[in-house]
């Protein structure tokens, strides 16, 4: 039975005002019983006249941190086609480089200044993460870091299982000369992950006691500057890793193999530093000059200060010399190896994935988020796993 449209109008402008007339309310009003109140409800419902709202909670039991993340993923969710749009389109055009997003949101509790206990937290979730993205790799290059370290140490606690990807690991640099143990090096994570991986340490290629840098005094004289190269790509496993010729990015050479690079991105406040050394220092580069022509680095890979779109200007010429000069003194993985890797793609008789997992960055704080979308724009980072703080602080920039 259908009730005369005026009340069922009636009904659906009382409910819907803010805040809404309860059922008892209304029945008063319109003078008839609540069991009529609620039938006039559905008829307004169904003549689209009322639209039902669900109300989250209400009645409190969700703690106001958990509330304040919940509300977060309106965020999330429209932050990854946000770094699609602003990163480079793929070689073929099809689609944009940077492809996936993983936003493992903050522990409930922890404070952002107790950075041990967040990164742990991190770590334990990543850890999963990077297991699932390594499924469809062959070759993954690990460059070095804290984030990463602690990451994969997370994942050679996990218990092996039959489904664990199998994939050769190769480290991206070496060290700097005189420091101690580096338990966070490249080719220390690369024996981890290697182990987390396959169980043992077997055919680990080594990168220690390669210089990470050159100083920049022995880069004044060329034929100097050529002899300490020849003799660092004479090294074993610097050869196998980056070949014998310095200024070639294929061929025989390991790097040359990458599907994947794991890797984490520097804070502004601390760009260019392995374990509490700062590289800068050891390259002989004054401070001043490197902050005025470096934003920070990707896996040692320096990214200039200027923007993509100055870099191709006439205008910034002698300042992309300078940035240039200063990145040269790095011996290890360069922004040419993670341009390719970014755009590597399986060979279609492989049965891989359509894309594999590329350039990949473990990130926490919102200190990195100039650097983080400055890689995504240069076309340098397909995947980023990031806290919600640093997902926030990217959004923010973003947004305006």
């Amino acid at each position: 039975m259908s009730h005369d449209p005026r009340l069922v109008e009636a009904c659906a402008y009382l409910r819907s005002l803010t805040p809404a007339r309860s059922l008892a309310d209304i029945a008063d009003l319109l003078n008839c019983a609540r069991s009529t109140v609620h039938e006039l409800e559905k008829e307004a419902t169904a003549a689209g006249l009322l639209i039902t709202r669900h109300e989250f909670d209400p009645h409190g039991r969700v703690s106001p941190a958990r509330r304040a993340e919940l509300k977060r993923l309106q965020i999330y969710e429209k932050l990854r086609d946000r770094l699609r749009t602003c990163s480079p389109p793929a070689e073929d055009g099809s689609k944009r480089l940077f492809r996936e997003l993983y936003i493992l949101p903050a522990k409930e509790g922890v404070e952002r200044k107790e950075m041990d206990q967040r990164l742990g937290a991190f770590a334990e979730e990543a850890a999963l993460v990077v297991y699932k993205i390594l499924k469809a790799s062959s070759c993954a290059g690990v460059t070095w870091g804290t984030t990463l370290g602690t990451v994969i140490r997370r994942m050679a606690s996990i218990s092996p299982s039959q489904d664990h990807p199998r994939v050769s690991v190769i480290p991206t640099c070496g060290e700097p000369l005189g420091s101690g143990l580096q338990i966070n090096s490249s080719t220390y994570l690369a024996a981890e992950l290697t182990k987390a991986l396959r169980g043992n340490e077997r055919d680990i290629v080594s990168l220690s006691g390669v210089p990470v840098v050159i100083p920049r005094e022995f880069h004044r004289d060329p034929v100097e500057l050529a002899a300490i190269q020849k003799f660092i790509h004479s090294a074993p496993g610097y050869r196998k890793v980056f070949g014998f010729d310095p200024n070639r990015l294929d061929g025989d050479a390991s790097l040359h193999q990458l599907d994947t690079i794991l890797t984490s991105a520097s804070r502004l406040t601390k760009p260019f530093a392995m374990s509490g050394t700062e590289l800068w220092r050891i390259a002989g580069i004054e401070p001043t000059e490197f902050q005025q022509f470096v934003l920070g680095d990707v896996g040692g890979a320096l990214l200039p200060r200027l923007t993509p779109e100055q870099m191709k200007s006439p205008k910034f010429k002698h300042e992309l010399e300078e940035f240039d000069r200063i990145r040269k003194t790095w011996m290890g993985l360069q922004w040419e190896h993670l341009h390719k890797v970014a755009r590597r793609q399986p060979a279609a008789k492989t049965g891989k994935p359509a894309d594999y997992p590329g350039v990949v960055v473990l990130a926490i704080d919102r200190d990195k988020t100039d650097v983080v979308l400055r890689a995504v724009k240069l076309g340098l980072l397909n995947t980023l796993i990031c806290d919600s703080d640093l997902a926030l602080g990217i959004h923010a920039v973003l947004a305006k």
